[in-house]
This record gives C-alpha cells, structure tokens and sequence, in this order.
C-alpha cells in the first residue's frame, strides 16, 4: 500500500535555549517544502520548511516569513498491509541573516493545507 505524507501546518516551539537570540517558547509555524513519503524516506534524511510568517523576538530581531527551517528525520514505520504508517521528525535549526540558530522544538499543532488556507 502506497501512502504518502503530507503534513502542512506544522507549528513548532523552541523549547531549549540552545540559542541566545531564540527564546524559549517561540512558536514558529512553518510548512513543508514538500510531502514525506513513508514509503520512500530514510532515518537521517534532512527536511525542510518555511516559516509562514514573520516572527519578532523580544531582542526586536525580526526572523522573516520564507526562513528555512531545518530538521531530519529520526523514525520510519513503513506502510503494512493492516496498519498504517508512521514517520517521526524533527526541526532542530532556523537559517536567517547568514547564520544557523539550533534549537528543540515540539509539535503544537498539526493541519492540512485544506484546514490552513
């Protein structure tokens, strides 16, 4: 069974200060460059997102709507003929200003392109 993910309105929170200019709770919403394929896709591999909209910080930066964000994926359960599939990931770095902000982050909120737009 052939199953692609497509996970659209992923709203991250840095939840370490790993990075003095993004502090804790900083909610970035970002969405997929492109689908994740649970078929297809390998632990390790790197995605991409963009954040959606401009974010200012309490230093007064302003990260820009279309930053990159970056992440990897951690898990794969590929697709079974009686269960479904399941693929874990995670962003761990915002690229702005021509430097790299690592950060944690954890899931808020999920939605569909459908849902968001």
């Amino acid at each position: 069974m052939f199953r692609k993910i497509l996970l659209l309105g992923y709203l991250v929170f840095a939840t370490s200060l790993i990075a003095q200019d993004l502090p804790a709770e900083t909610a970035l919403p970002v969405m997929l460059e492109c689908a994740i394929n649970a078929a297809k896709v390998t632990p390790g591999a790197i995605i991409r997102a963009r954040l959606m909209q401009d974010v200012t910080l309490p230093s007064g930066v302003r990260i820009r709507a279309g930053t990159a964000v970056l992440g990897n994926i951690v898990e794969v359960t590929r697709p079974g003929t009686s269960s479904g599939s399941r693929v874990v990931f995670r962003f761990d770095r915002l690229v702005f200003d021509k430097r790299t902000l690592h950060f944690s982050s954890h899931l808020r909120a999920l939605a569909s392109m459908k849902e968001v737009f």
